[in-house]
């Protein structure tokens, strides 16, 4: 069966791994993971126990939320909007961070990268970090989310910033932040 997709607006959103729960004959109730244009993706609840209606909605107070990025340029200095926080869904918690290149050629030296919402330093989550050792698509590194992060407030731009820009021909990398809604 293929996946569903879902149109919200003029986004589309593909639901995958669509699973029916009947709890009795009169209510069912499906689980999703829809991933959405912005990379990101989430498990819900659709539960229809109604003639004419059903509900969608996150599974859990605390939501678990994964954000990717692609396609940044690290031969070049200045910022770029990793994600955006969910409004109305509380606070927003990383609890990790990693980068991977997706490209690299004629490499002679990494960028210097820091992530944050604090405007023009971008470094309040994670400070300015050397990407070291990250010379081959097949590698990754795991960034230091600082000591005492903040909770990040809905609706608030979270942002990469690269400080310091590799000396390369391309170096274009992903950023991955996971954290939790609460």
């Amino acid at each position: 069966m293929p996946n569903p997709e879902i149109y919200t607006g003029n986004t589309l959103t593909t639901v995958t791994n669509a699973n029916p729960t009947p709890a009795d004959s009169n209510y069912i109730q499906f689980y999703f993971w829809v991933s959405n244009t912005s990379g990101s993706e989430q498990l819900f609840i659709l539960t229809d126990n109604t003639p004419d209606a059903a509900v969608w909605r996150p599974i859990g107070m605390n939501t678990f939320r994964s954000y990717t990025k692609t396609g940044i340029d690290g031969t070049t200095t200045g910022s770029t909007t990793i994600f955006t926080t969910e409004s109305g869904w509380g606070d927003f918690y990383i609890t990790n961070c990693m980068v991977a290149p997706t490209s690299i050629s004629g490499l002679v030296s990494v960028s210097t990268v820091s992530i944050g919402t604090n405007s023009s330093s971008f470094d309040n989550l994670v400070g300015t970090t050397l990407l070291t050792g990250l010379s081959s698509v097949t590698l990754f590194q795991p960034l230091t989310i600082l000591a005492n992060p903040i909770l990040i407030p809905s609706s608030t731009a979270v942002t990469i910033n690269v400080s310091g820009a590799a000396v390369a021909a391309a170096y274009t990398f992903k950023v991955i932040l996971t954290g939790y809604y609460i």
